[in-house]
């Protein structure tokens, strides 16, 4: 799951207010935007603020980290990403985020928009819905659902889906699993997208590794670990579905356990490929799984039924040369 993907025309990057001359440029400017966020001002304290900057200033600084005379800070990511670029690529770059101008996504929200509410080519039921609401009242496996939603928060990077859905489910244990102390919620404990970072996990794969190409499903065991829980991951091309199936609501169905979904949402119908959500119901009528995708950005909780769910676990994962799956999670 890497940031580093061909340009997407049809995100129809606008700059409002801008000549023609500083259009966005025909580089995959959705990786800068990750990060750096849509006007270029930076939610994420360790990033930088590229807003304002003059064009020359931008220049220089992504020719320096290409030739990697630039250290420091998270210049593992960005010596990656800018020994990509050509020097044509980088003055567009320069061009585009060195202005006053503030930046849009239009395309994808009609489309997302549409998804969220008709389903993805009818086979999946929102939560939004009526439908997707009432299928909760109706489950008998439902109790995740409300243990895990009230801590569920959108990934801070796009490759971060596997770090959010950990932080719901390991907060969603409450005194069960010590949370550490969070600074900017002092006294409170909570675990955040920032801490999981431990130095155990750090080894594993670093802040900037995981923000490069995400957590492949063993990572998401070996993280979990590190976390004080017994992690159980679990592949789909050493199962059928049946036993996926089982697999799921035995986590359901313990009030000790969550279920952390890794699959390929392409195969179910929506924009993307490789993601990570909590799992956090079971409709016995329709089979089908209640998600709680931590991209709400782009899609809200959905109802995928199990047999394409199946398909989209059996997915190969680039990164590990294996099939996805689940991370079962299980207090001590």
């Amino acid at each position: 799951m890497s940031l580093l993907r061909p340009t997407l025309p049809a995100l129809a990057l606008v700059v409002l207010g801008a000549s023609p001359a500083l259009a966005a440029p025909q580089v995959d400017a959705q990786t800068c935007l990750s990060c750096h966020s849509v006007d270029g001002v930076a939610q994420i304290d360790h990033i930088p603020i590229i807003h304002g900057q003059s064009q020359t200033y931008l220049r220089n600084a992504l020719h320096a980290y290409k030739s990697g005379q630039r250290s420091g800070g998270t210049a593992d990511v960005m010596q990656a990403i800018a020994q990509q670029l050509s020097d044509a690529e980088i003055d567009q770059l320069a061009g585009f985020f060195g202005t006053e101008a503030s930046v849009v996504s239009a395309a994808p929200v009609t489309h997302l928009v549409k998804a969220s509410a008709e389903g993805a080519d009818g086979r999946l039921v929102y939560l939004t819905t009526e439908e997707g609401g009432a299928r909760v009242v109706q489950s008998r496996f439902n109790h995740d659902y409300f243990r895990v939603a009230p801590y569920l928060e959108s990934e801070k990077f796009l490759t971060f889906c596997s770090i959010a859905s950990m932080a719901a489910v390991l907060n969603s244990y409450e005194d069960a699993v010590q949370r550490p102390i969070d600074p900017k919620r002092y006294p409170y404990p909570y675990f955040t997208q920032e801490n999981l970072f431990n130095a155990a996990n750090q080894q594993v794969k670093s802040f900037e590794g995981v923000v490069t190409d995400g957590l492949t499903l063993d990572e998401i065991g070996q993280y979990l670990t590190h976390l004080d829980v017994q992690p159980t991951t679990v592949f789909a091309d050493e199962n059928d579905e049946a036993q996926m199936r089982s697999v799921i609501l035995d986590g359901l169905s313990d009030p000790n356990s969550r279920v952390i979904l890794n699959y390929n949402r392409g195969i179910v119908g929506q924009d993307g490929e490789g993601h990570v959500s909590p799992i956090a119901a079971y409709h016995e009528p329709s089979d089908s799984v209640l998600v709680l995708d931590v991209a709400g950005y782009k899609y809200p909780p959905a109802w995928i039924p199990m047999p394409l769910l199946y398909k989209a676990m059996l997915d190969k994962d680039s990164a590990s040369n294996r099939s996805r799956g689940l991370a079962l999670v299980r207090t001590f």
